[in-house]
């Protein structure tokens, strides 16, 4: 069970990350 959750939140810190990116770069592809 425990390595479940372990799983889960690496899986939310990808998500966020990935999200911090688009929004960096995002701004750069649209000017």
């Amino acid at each position: 069970m425990g390595n479940l959750k372990v799983l889960k939140i690496q899986e939310e810190l990808y998500f966020l990350k990935l999200r911090e990116f688009s929004i960096t770069i995002n701004p750069m592809l649209l000017s």
